[in-house]
Order: C-alpha cells, then structure tokens, then sequence
C-alpha cells in the first residue's frame, strides 16, 4: 500500500501546499513533454511559500524542503522534479550545510558528571515514577530508558530480564524492526508498570484509535507531553549540566540530552569489559541496520551519544552492577563472551544429557573455577572502590581541618583573643572530632588493603608476596595521628602538609608532560594525538599503577588550564578529538 504524500508535511502550512500543488506534477514524468517548464512553475510555487514563510537560508529551507522531496517520492521514487533546481538545494549547498554541522558538532563542549551523580540521578528518577504528575512521571521514565517521550508513549516494551526489556518499533524507523534488548537502570517491572500508567493518564489507546496515520499520531502525541521539559528542569538540573541548542539561549536540560546521559549510565552499570564503551552504546540506541548477513552497527551517531561522560569512570572499564544478583549481560553481548570463554578452553564444552555418568565432571570443575576467579576479581574491584573511596574522604577532612586551621589563626591573631578562648576551645574540639574520624577511615582502608592483599594470593598463589595498593594519605596517617595526640597545632600543620601531596601532584604532572612529548612528535599525526581531559589523564594515571583522585587531579588541571590550552591550540586538538582513538591511552603513552 501506498503512504500518503500528505502525511510526510510535519505542519500544517505545508500540508495545504501540498494539497494544492502535487495535483500538477502528480503524474510527472521525464517523459512528459515540456516536463522541465511544469517542474519549474512547480519550483517557482514552492520558492515564493518558502519566502512568504520567512524562511530565506539554507538552513531554514532545507527540512520542508525535504518533505517535499519525501513527498514526491510517494507519487514515485524518481520523479524529475525532486532534484535540484527544482525541489531540493544543490549539492554544495548541502554539503556546505554539513560542514557548518559538523564544526558545530566538534566545537561542542562534552559534559561530565560523576558516578555519585549518576546515582543520585537513578534514584531522583525512581522517585518521580509515583508522581500524580504525568509529566514527572514521564521525565523519570526519560532517564530510565532513555527513549523519546513519542517512544515511550506508542512503542512495544516487553520484559526480558530483571533489569532489561525488549524494545521493538523505534518512532525514527520504518519498517517492521525486530525487537532489540535494552537495559534498564532499575528494576524492569517498576518500569514497565510506570509506563502503563503514564500511557492510561494520557489515554494514549484513545489517540492510537482516532489517528488516521502514524505522522498524524506521533503529532498527536507531542502535544500530551509539552510540560514534560519543564519537569526534567525543576528535578534534574542539579545533577546534570545542560545543554546549548540553536533555538535557546543559555544551557538548558531537554527530554532529548537524557539519550545520552541514559547510555552512559547504562555503559557505567551494565557493559561487560570484553566490549567496547561506543559498541555498547551503539546497540541500546538502536544504531544498528540489519541486512541479509547480519546486524551492522553504526556509528555516525557516536558524537551525540558521546556529550555526556561520567569523569570519575575509567573509559572501557565494566559495569560496576554486573556482578550484583539478578544482573545479566546484554544477550547479544553474552553469546560472544561464552564463545571466547568456549575458545580459550580448546573447544570444550559442558552438555547436559539424561545420562548422569555421562556428565563432564572435569569441565564442571573448570567452569567452577572460572566462576570463582571471576568473583574473587570482582572483590578486588569492591575492595580498590572502597580504597579509593576511604581516600577522597580523608582528603575531604583535610580541606576541612585546613579550613579550621586558617580560622584557629585569625582567632590567635584577634585583639581580642583572651575574650575568644571558648571559641578557640570549640575549634578545637571539632579538630578533634575530625581527626577522630580520620582514624576510623584509616582503620576501614587498612583493613580493605590487608582484603585486597589476600584476594591477590589467591589469584597470584604462585608469585611473590604482592605489593600493597598505595592509598594516597598512607605515608603521613600514622605520624600524623602521633603529632595530633601531642600538639594540636604542630597536628594541624602535618595535616595541611599531607593535603598538598606533592606525590600525587608530581604523579599527574608527569602524565601531562607524556601526553605533550607524545604529540609533539613531529612525525605524529593529528590522529594519533591525544587531548588532555580528566578521563585521559586520569586513565593513563591509573594503567601506569598510581592511584590519584578525582578531585584532586581537576584541581591540578585547572591550575595548568593556560598551559593545556595552548598545547590544545598549539596542535588544533578540540575536546571531543579522543573519540577518535579505539584503544586506550596507556597503550601508545606511559609515565
């Protein structure tokens, strides 16, 4: 059956110039005599609606004019008054037009969070899910999913897995699509049964009953969730930066830059390490095309699924939940790791048959064992997570008390310092409190670093005693907590000392003095050089076996902003260039 050519104008303006004007070039041809001068009074009508319309450049023509084109494909694939000068612009004109995208595209500015944030978000999003409120209820389904509003309203979810659905009818695709996994951030049952209840408050199956096509649907169904914006602003804006558009000043949150943020939290929870973050990615948005040899994933789409970053994850990494119970791998991603797991052990394979003799009781051994030393590494991560976690705390408390140092002097130096002594006294109670707090996390991180030591031996039972993890406040914790004990002041200054970490700030300038002799190579292509953000650095920090943390490294990098900026010019480097590279840093650059 035929599609309407009418259903392809996206407003109504349009709708009527098609209504008048595709009667004359309706059975148009190439073969049609005088074919060019009807296709011309054709064009002509078209340029003087444009204009009337206030629609003058390029940019402003080129989507109606698109619809047109579409339009007329209805009528017939080749018909000669689609192409330019007729219908559509010329070819530079486009290729001009894709051009000013794509610098537009390079020069945007990627956006980080953090996992924390991440977090935060997930739960701030569940908890609109109960919502009296349609459009707060759909501005958390935005998050969970990461799907359109127009999705989420009139395509088919099914459940799959406890923390995964099937997804089938993508509003941006035509044509029966088979239904592909997605993940979900929480629980698939809570998702599932919120957009069931968003779908009754919007009485969705009434407007699917009185649509007459699926254009005039999905305008239908735009105009339920205009408030929905507005409600993804009021709840979110504190945790995720917003983004700038071209018909908005300033930086605002959109249902459309959750797409993204959504992909990057589901990488951040969900992707196995045998995958790579943009292939992960590629699958749950659905960018892929299927043909008769199988599915080919696309990736022109990766800048926009890359504007948003978690700074704090290491790029590639795991999911931090695949380890959680009734967590599973992506179906179309656990195939592959059995068949890798299958390969690496010679082809062998454990079957189950009736005959219980005939079980391979050696190969259940070995997919035993495997078991095993997959959990115990996943206790390494736990452990190293709660390490460095135990650090940011106590460099937190070291900012604090160096705060409460700063005060105890402008106490001494006051004029009136005999009246203040009980203010002194509190200040330092408070140093007490906290340096009692240090204690404890000191204790906790030793015991995950004596844990941790363990996990190594069983991993390692051949090798050498293995080396503690350095945290990053070990080497001063125990003079310190000694000096405390002694003199509260002298206590203060060893803290102070201790939060400068001249180590760690040696470590980080080391890694940016490898990343700029790299590129300054001079047989070093553009390609090949690496901008230096958070996650890069921070990356090569860690492959290189240090430990630094996440505030601590910002800090230093925005110290050095003037220095890196003037690299970054000096070699025409933006920062979006690392999407560029498939392999991790440390495996071209080492401190």
């Amino acid at each position: 059956m035929n599609k309407n050519p009418l259903e392809e104008a996206k407003t109504l303006w349009l709708r009527t110039f098609l209504e008048e004007h595709l009667p004359l070039v309706e059975n148009l041809t190439s073969d049609t005599p005088n074919w060019e001068a009807i296709a011309s009074d054709f064009a002509e009508q078209l340029n003087q609606t444009l204009c009337d319309r206030q629609l003058i450049t390029p940019n402003q023509q080129k989507n109606p004019r698109a619809q047109v084109a579409n339009a007329l494909r209805c009528l017939n694939p080749n018909h000669p008054a689609i192409s330019y000068p007729y219908t559509l612009l010329s070819p530079d004109t486009y290729t001009q037009l894709n051009l000013e995208q794509n610098k537009k595209t390079d020069q945007r500015q990627t956006k980080f969070f953090f996992g924390a944030d991440a977090i935060a978000l997930v739960d701030k999003a569940t908890s609109l899910l109960h919502r009296d409120d349609p459009n707060e209820v759909a501005a958390g389904l935005a998050v969970l999913i990461g799907r359109r509003i127009s999705e989420i309203l009139i395509s088919e979810f099914q459940p799959c897995t406890d923390y995964s659905v099937w997804f089938s009818e993508p509003v941006k695709k035509s044509g029966n699509i088979p239904p592909f996994e997605i993940p979900t951030l929480i629980e698939a049952d809570t998702v599932l049964s919120a957009i069931a209840r968003l779908r009754n408050a919007w009485n969705i199956n009434d407007i699917k009953a009185n649509a007459t096509s699926d254009r005039q649907l999905k305008q239908m169904i735009n105009k339920r969730y205009e408030g929905v914006p507005k409600a993804v602003r009021r709840h979110f804006s504190d945790l995720i930066p917003g983004r700038e558009v071209d018909n908005d000043s300033g930086e605002k949150l959109y249902t459309h830059v959750f797409r993204s943020v959504y992909a990057e939290i589901a990488t951040y929870f969900y992707k196995p390490s045998t995958v790579p973050d943009h292939r992960f990615k590629a699958e749950i948005q659905g960018h892929f095309t299927l043909t008769a040899q199988g599915k080919v994933r696309s990736y022109t789409s990766r800048p926009h699924y890359d504007d948003y970053l978690i700074g704090d994850r290491t790029p590639n990494q795991e999911g931090i939940k695949l380890s959680l119970p009734n967590i599973s791998i992506l179906s179309v991603f656990d195939d592959k790791i059995n068949e890798t797991i299958k390969d690496h052990k010679g082809g062998e394979q454990v079957t189950k048959t009736e005959n219980a003799e005939s079980i391979d009781i050696k190969g259940m051994i070995e997919v035993l064992q495997e078991q095993y030393r997959i959990a115990t590494l996943a206790n390494e991560d736990k452990y190293k997570a709660i390490i460095a976690g135990k650090d940011a705390l106590l460099e937190e408390k070291d900012v604090h008390l160096a705060f409460l140092e700063d005060e105890l002097k402008a106490v001494r130096q006051s004029p009136n310092h005999q009246q203040t002594s009980q203010n002194n006294q509190g200040l330092h109670d408070e140093i007490d409190r906290l340096n009692g707090i240090i204690e404890s996390l000191e204790q906790e991180r030793d015991e995950a670093l004596e844990k941790l030591s363990q996990l190594q031996n069983i991993l390692n039972p051949g090798s050498s005693s293995p080396q503690p993890v350095q945290s990053s406040n070990s080497k001063t914790s125990q003079s310190d907590k000694q000096n405390v004990q002694t003199d509260k002041d002298e206590g203060l200054r060893a803290v102070v000392r201790r939060k400068e970490m001249p180590d760690k700030v040696d470590i980080i300038d080391k890694a940016i003095a490898a990343i700029q002799r790299y590129n300054d190579e001079p047989s070093r292509t553009e390609q090949e050089k690496w901008y230096m953000s958070n996650p890069a650095v921070s990356e090569l920090i860690r492959d290189s076996g240090y430990t630094v943390s996440s505030q601590v490294l910002q800090a230093r990098l925005r110290e050095k902003g003037d220095e890196l900026t003037k690299h970054h010019e000096k070699h025409g480097l933006g920062s979006r260039h690392n999407r560029k590279h498939d392999q991790p840093i440390s495996q071209f650059i080492q401190i």
